[in-house]
C-alpha cells in the first residue's frame, strides 16, 4: 500500500512539472535586450556619474517593463555612451541613444513577470549575456509553487534558469497540485464509497 501511494504521489508531481513546463513562456518578457518596450524607473533619489557612465537610483526603486516590475532598495545602472559622443541633456540623466551595460540591485529584490515572482537580496543583469542573476535567499515562485536556493542565474534569451544551493547544501522545491486537468485529460474519479 505504501509503495502505491509513493508511486501514485511521484507520478503526480511528474505530471505537475510537466505542466508548469508547458506554461513556461518560451520568449523573454520585459527587463530583457529583447524587449522593444520602453523602461520605465521611479525612484526616491537619482545620482547620475556622467564620467563613469554610472547613474544610482536609491529609495523603493521600480522599474518597469512591459509586463515585468523589479523592485529593490537601490539599483546601479552602468551605462555605454553612443560613439560619437553626443551630448547628454541638461538634466544629466542617460538619453535615449545610451545602452545599458549592467544593472545592479540591491536590497530586496523582486521580479515579478505574469504570474511568477523571483526574489533575492542581490541582484544583477549583464547586457551582454542577457542573464539575471539573484543571490543570497533566493526564491522563485508560480502561484504555490516554489524553488528556493541561495543563487538563481537565469538566462532571459532562453528561458533556461539553474538555482544553486550555496553553503546550504540543497536546492528544495515544493510543487502544489492543480485543481483542474489539463485539456483532454481525464478528470480524476472520486473514491466510491463502500458499506459493509
Amino acid at each position: 500500500m505504501k509503495i502505491r501511494v509513493l508511486a501514485t504521489t511521484l507520478a503526480y508531481c511528474a505530471l505537475t512539472l510537466a505542466a508548469m513546463a508547458d506554461n513556461t513562456p518560451q520568449k523573454p518578457g520585459g527587463l530583457s535586450k529583447n524587449s522593444k518596450d520602453p523602461i520605465a524607473i521611479e525612484a526616491d533619489s537619482l545620482e547620475v556619474f556622467d564620467k563613469e557612465q554610472r547613474a544610482i537610483y536609491s529609495g523603493n526603486v521600480v522599474v518597469t517593463q512591459g509586463e515585468t516590475v523589479m523592485k529593490a532598495q537601490k539599483m546601479i545602472i552602468f551605462y555605454d555612451k553612443p560613439a560619437d559622443g553626443a551630448a547628454q541633456p541638461a538634466s544629466g540623466t542617460p538619453d535615449g541613444d545610451t545602452s545599458v551595460r549592467r544593472v545592479e540591485a540591491e536590497g530586496n529584490v523582486v521580479i515579478l513577470d505574469k504570474e511568477q515572482v523571483a526574489t533575492g537580496d542581490h541582484g544583477i543583469y549583464e547586457s551582454a549575456s542577457d542573464i539575471m542573476t539573484l543571490t543570497g535567499n533566493v526564491a522563485l515562485s508560480k502561484g504555490q509553487n516554489v524553488t528556493k536556493g541561495q543563487k538563481l542565474v537565469y538566462n532571459l534569451g532562453t528561458g533556461v534558469a539553474n538555482v544553486d544551493a550555496g553553503a546550504t547544501g540543497r536546492v528544495s522545491s515544493t510543487f502544489v497540485p492543480s485543481e483542474k486537468p489539463k485539456s483532454g485529460a481525464a478528470a480524476p474519479v472520486p473514491p466510491t464509497k463502500t458499506t459493509k
